[in-house]
């Protein structure tokens, strides 16, 4: 009868370990699958796109926390997250240029009106 109650109890922990090890391994194949998708995609992302984008980054973070990892797994998640990192960042430099083009845009148009508002203010002081 101990034999058995040991057996089941080795059992039980045996399966919680084995859980718990696939929800590790889970939480990383999460991780490396969200970077590939940043990669692939990231360069078409709108601003809805990397707002929902951030959220999940943080989900996948703190799943992250729940476990320990070895030196090789810090090592995997370090990497995976400094490219999602680069990817964050590209997209907000392609934002950051967007938004200067346009700024560039906006500021000839000042300045063209600007110099038409002039020539029509010579042209009234001639006239009168």
């Amino acid at each position: 009868m101990m034999k058995r109650v040991g057996l089941i109890l080795s059992i039980l922990l045996l399966t919680c370990f084995i859980t718990s090890c696939d929800k590790k391994k889970m939480a990383i194949d999460d991780l490396e699958d969200f970077t590939e998708t940043l990669r692939d995609d990231s360069s078409s992302y709108t601003d809805k796109d990397w707002s929902e984008a951030s959220a999940r980054l943080n989900e996948i973070e703190k799943e992250l926390e729940k476990y320990e990892y070895t030196s090789e797994e810090q090592y995997k998640i370090g990497k995976l997250e400094g490219k999602c990192a680069v990817y964050f960042a590209k997209g907000g430099l392609r934002d950051f240029k967007k938004s200067v083009m346009e700024f560039s845009d906006k500021m000839k148009g000042m300045s063209a009106g600007f110099i038409d508002a002039l020539g029509e203010t010579e042209e009234t002081e001639e006239t009168e």
